[in-house]
């Protein structure tokens, strides 16, 4: 069951067509602790040795309406194929090494828009590396995915923008991260990574840019539920083409993590942010940023078959034909088991964009999406989701909605 849920809920976040790796290099960042993957006990189906593996395979049908996302969805709806294979290792060397390795790959076809059509990486293709030096806890990781939805740009739309060609890019994220136990209550934590977000075709290619991003941070355990603490980013992002501003940014404030209850957990940080922009670019923005940004998310386990999540954020992203695009959002998510074999999901996010520059649009965009999932067999299961995909611009010209209907059969060897 725990599969089918897990499989369901991949499904329903997949819909909203945000990339999580391209939202993972923003301008500022709040780490208060080195990412962490757990291992679910289904996760790895075979052994060789101490070395856990997993092969999976999966086909999904797509149906949208508007695939371009233009104002007017008329002769714009289209079908598509996804097969992908996903493969896993994971190498526990000794108690203070470790080895993940999870890399997804596939292929997808469009009917009627063949310039969409491409090889693409999935979203949690990822390889990390534990060890220890002394008392520190050391982490390398790397995070590779590809994107082709233009959705997961909020600054996006149809009418004027370009949008019946491919948005198809790649985004890499090499970074190394260490973890001292100064004492029982108190963590330090440090590190480092590099991003490179790369356009696979000539469009967009004014976006092709490398991030260098510095975070640290400390939390102490005032309770046993109750941990706080103080997180930093620094952050230098560089664009290979002389159109966006190259620029710096910098983040400091404070953080906490609170667990009232063993099926509550609830984390969040408040910072001040600071970004500025060099004049190294042709776009028409001079603008900077200065205020409080911040994330807050909870976590609740309902029952033993039922589990909620929910988060408020306010991030400075990097922006298209602008210095950077101010983001708030609101995510709602819900996954229940209905039975042994059948589940279901649900999510809702909406998310503000303020556009900086001299256009100063600002724009909604609403994310919905609904689905069920059913284990067939014992390693097969049948998903299928509804999403909604709407954006309402100040603009002229600027509004679209998508409907977007998809069924998945998965396979677990």
């Amino acid at each position: 069951m725990g599969r089918a849920l897990a499989w369901s809920g991949w499904v329903a976040t997949a819909t909203l067509g945000v990339s999580a790796q391209e939202r993972s290099e923003l301008l500022t960042t709040a780490m208060p602790y080195p990412e962490y993957r757990s291992l679910q006990d289904d996760h790895y189906g075979h052994h060789i040795g101490p070395v856990r593996l997993r092969y999976d395979a999966s086909v999904s049908a797509i149906f949208t309406d508007n695939r371009n996302y233009n104002t007017d969805g008329s002769e714009n709806s289209d079908y598509g194929i996804r097969p992908s294979l996903n493969l896993g290792l994971f190498y526990p060397i000794n108690d203070r090494q470790k080895l993940q390795v999870d890399l997804g790959i596939g292929y997808q076809w469009w009917s009627n828009n063949s310039r969409n059509n491409r090889l693409y990486i999935s979203p949690n293709s990822h390889l990390d590396y534990a060890f220890g030096i002394g008392d520190v806890d050391m982490r390398v990781s790397n995070n590779t995915s590809t994107s082709n939805e233009a959705s997961s740009r909020s600054e996006f739309a149809g009418g004027k923008d370009p949008l019946d060609v491919s948005f198809n890019r790649i985004v890499n994220t090499t970074s190394l991260s260490g973890s001292w136990r100064g004492s029982r209550r108190l963590t330090v934590n440090g590190g480092y990574s590099f991003s490179m977000s790369r356009s696979l075709n000539d469009q967009f290619t004014n976006l092709d840019r490398n991030t260098h991003g510095f975070n640290a941070s400390t939390l102490v355990t005032v309770t046993d539920p109750l941990k706080v603490g103080v997180s930093a980013s620094y952050s230098m992002f560089s664009y290979t083409e002389g159109i966006q501003n190259d620029g710096q940014s910098f983040s400091v404030g404070p953080t906490a993590q609170w667990q009232p209850l063993d099926s509550l957990r609830i984390a969040g940080h408040l910072h001040y942010t600071k970004s500025f922009h060099d004049d190294t670019g042709t776009i028409d923005d001079q603008s900077d940023f200065s205020g409080m940004t911040y994330g807050f998310s909870a976590t609740h386990n309902l029952n033993r078959s039922m589990v909620q999540t929910a988060s408020i954020s306010r991030s400075i992203d990097p922006g298209f034909q602008s210095n950077y695009t101010d983001d708030f959002s609101v995510r709602y998510a819900l996954s229940a088991s209905i039975s042994a074999r059948l589940n279901s999901n649900f999510s809702f996010q909406y998310q503000k964009a303020g556009i900086s520059g001299s256009s100063g649009e600002d724009a909604d965009l609403y994310r919905f999406s609904v689905g069920a999932g059913y284990q067939v067999l014992r390693r097969a299961n049948l998903g299928l989701t509804y999403g909604l995909n709407t954006r309402v611009s100040d603009l002229e010209d600027r509004d679209y909605v998508e409907n977007r209907v998809t069924l998945t059969l998965s396979y677990q060897f």
